[in-house]
This record gives C-alpha cells, sequence and structure tokens, in this order.
C-alpha cells in the first residue's frame, strides 16, 4: 500500500520565504504528531521527507510505523479511527466483533482474521492525517461530529480537534499563508486517486486559527493613515492582495492585507517585494490584528 504523503506549498511566483517555510516545517511535525495521538495507533510513529520538489514546494513523506503489539488496544478505538479512514473496513469490523455472523469476537480475533501490519497501518495513518485536518477546519465554532459528504467521526475525535484549533496547534503550520506569500497549503495521500487533496487557503485559513483577533483601538473605520513598514507578500487570487509588515505595531498585530491602489494591481507592487515602503491607506472594515480576516485597508 502507498503511504506517501504530499504537502503543497502555492504561491504566486514570487517565491518563498524560507524562514516561514521552517516554521511550517517545524508545525507540521508538532502537528502530525498530535494527529497520530489522535489516531489511538499504538506504535513508533515517524514521518520522513524522501523528496522535495522544485516551483511550488511540494514536499512528499513516508510514514513509518513499528508495532511490537496490536496497533489498537479496545474495539472502540479501531471504530474511531476506521470511522475516519474507510467507512467499508469500519462497518467489516463491527459486524465481524457483533456477532452477526454467527459467533461474537473480540478484538484479537479480528486482527487474526485482518492483520493490520506496521505497513499497512502507516498507508492508514496517510489517509487519516489529511482526513482529521479536513475535519478540523469544522471544529472552531462547536464540537462537529457529522458532516454531508464527510460521514461522521466520534465525539472524543471532534473534541480533541476543536481542543488543537483553540491551541492554535495549526498556526505556525499555517504562517507562510498568514505572513508571508503562500496562498494555499495542502494535503494529499500519494497514489489513492480517491483521496481529493485537502486544501487550506485565505478563504477558510481562519477556521483553523484561534480567536485572537483584537481591535487596534488607535484605528477606525473611514480614517486615513500614513504608515511604513515592509511588503512580505502580493496575491492575486481570490482578489488582490498586499501584505505589510507595519512599523510601529506590536508583532502579534503589525501584518496587515491592503487592496491595491483603485487602477492597479498587487503585480503593480512587485518590484517594492521585500523593501520598505511608505504609504497612505484608508481603513475600510473592523480594525483587527489578524492576518487572515478579510481585508481592511485600501492603499491611497
Amino acid at each position: 500500500m502507498e503511504n506517501s504523503l504530499q504537502i503543497r506549498y502555492v504561491d504566486d511566483n514570487v517565491g518563498f520565504d524560507l524562514g516561514l517555510l521552517g516554521d511550517s516545517f517545524k508545525g507540521i511535525d508538532a502537528l502530525f504528531k498530535d494527529l497520530y495521538e489522535l489516531s489511538g495507533v499504538k506504535g513508533e510513529i515517524e514521518l520522513k521527507t524522501t523528496e522535495v520538489s522544485k516551483g511550488s514546494i511540494i514536499i512528499y513523506n513516508t510514514i513509518h510505523v513499528t508495532l511490537t503489539t496490536a496497533p489498537f488496544t479496545t474495539s472502540q478505538a479501531l471504530f474511531d479511527f476506521l470511522r475516519i479512514v474507510d467507512p467499508v473496513m469500519l462497518a467489516q469490523a463491527k459486524t465481524f466483533m457483533s456477532g452477526a455472523l454467527g459467533v461474537r469476537k473480540d478484538l484479537n480475533a479480528y486482527f487474526a482474521e485482518y492483520p493490520l501490519d506496521g505497513l499497512i497501518i502507516a498507508g492508514l495513518l496517510n489517509k487519516f492525517v489529511p482526513r482529521a485536518i479536513r475535519w478540523a477546519g469544522f471544529q472552531k465554532h462547536g464540537v462537529v461530529t457529522e458532516k454531508d459528504g464527510l460521514g461522521e467521526i466520534s465525539s472524543q475525535q471532534a473534541k480533541k480537534l476543536r481542543t488543537m484549533i483553540i491551541r492554535g496547534k495549526f498556526s505556525r503550520v499555517l504562517k507562510p499563508i498568514t505572513d508571508g506569500n503562500v496562498r494555499e497549503l495542502s494535503f494529499t495521500p500519494k497514489g489513492q486517486e480517491e483521496e481529493k487533496p485537502v486544501r487550506i487557503t485565505e478563504a477558510d485559513i481562519e477556521n483553523y486559527l484561534p480567536e485572537e483577533n483584537k481591535i487596534l483601538p488607535q484605528f477606525e473605520n473611514g480614517t486615513v493613515h500614513k504608515l511604513t513598514g515592509r511588503i512580505v507578500g502580493l496575491q492575486s487570487t481570490k482578489g488582490e492582495i498586499i501584505k505589510v509588515r507595519v512599523d510601529d505595531i506590536d508583532i502579534e498585530h503589525s501584518l496587515i492585507n491592503a487592496r491595491p491602489h483603485d487602477g492597479q494591481t498587487s503585480g503593480d507592487y512587485a518590484v517594492f517585494y521585500k523593501h520598505d515602503v511608505s504609504f497612505s491607506a484608508e481603513i475600510v472594515g473592523p480594525a483587527c490584528s489578524s492576518a487572515q480576516n478579510s481585508l481592511y485597508w485600501i492603499w491611497i
């Protein structure tokens, strides 16, 4: 079973910030460890990068699982894992252990009939991780256990994913989007055509970030401000965006999104990318500090 997991960073061909990518890589390592724990698999699980492509950065990873005992210690843990990974396998396991086939059987009998070695578990984890990430995107505002097109997960899994959102477990992973010029991060099990990529874009990124939006009282809607800072990102998908790290504002609040001046596109500002700039901008929406929200400034 193919167990390669592809992680892709997509930008607008203006280059990548290696510092932000490094932060994201470390965040992915920590996030995946939490997701492995969520899976309930009992074994040593490692993620190893086998290849990095050029252009849009694509990282190919393999999951390695070493089992010294059965992969699950309870039937419920197995059911919860399969509920996310494979509904067909879930139904098969429940039928096998329910006695519906004539004799009620336990977990050991199931593993004897359907061996799940480290290679098979690795392949299943390859599907579990992206699917769990997709489920996490629905948990920010309350526990969600059922979703059309996705099926269902256990309330315990949903609560753990919600806790991960609240504690900012995805924040470091998504820094190339919130602080840089990456417009999409996707997770895809390679070689499994039926699996659609799980994409996180600017349109839905706030679903993966904690509620840290704080109003900056010195800024009000409709006011014009002269600002200095550095352009750190330019985007042209789903609206023209200029990302600026503004001076003289606390670092956690200093990244703003601005629309280009009337009649211009973000591409017109490419000459200023990674350069210090002085400009005037008008606030056109709630002056929240988080970079992942809607556009609040117009460059004038």
